[in-house]
């Protein structure tokens, strides 16, 4: 039996990989700026709030939108 998924699905997913890997990124700046000294020499505090806060914000709208996605299928 072959199950075929549906492109909203297929598409959701995608955006939640993606959405995933962009929050791993966002908490690896936060981790770099907190014991890493040489990268906040080289960025600078307020450098590395501003990359943390733009890849949070945009792992937040890709998860966000992953799942009204799924919920728009389901109802």
């Amino acid at each position: 039996m072959i199950y075929r998924v549906d492109s909203r699905l297929r598409n959701a997913g995608i955006l939640i990989l993606f959405g995933s890997v962009i929050f791993y990124v966002s908490d690896s700046f936060l981790a770099h700026g907190k014991f890493n000294t040489s990268y906040i020499d080289l960025v600078g505090k307020s450098g590395n709030a501003y990359i943390i806060m733009i890849t949070y914000y945009v792992c937040q709208y890709l998860l966000g939108t992953a799942a009204l996605a799924v919920s728009d299928y389901c109802s």
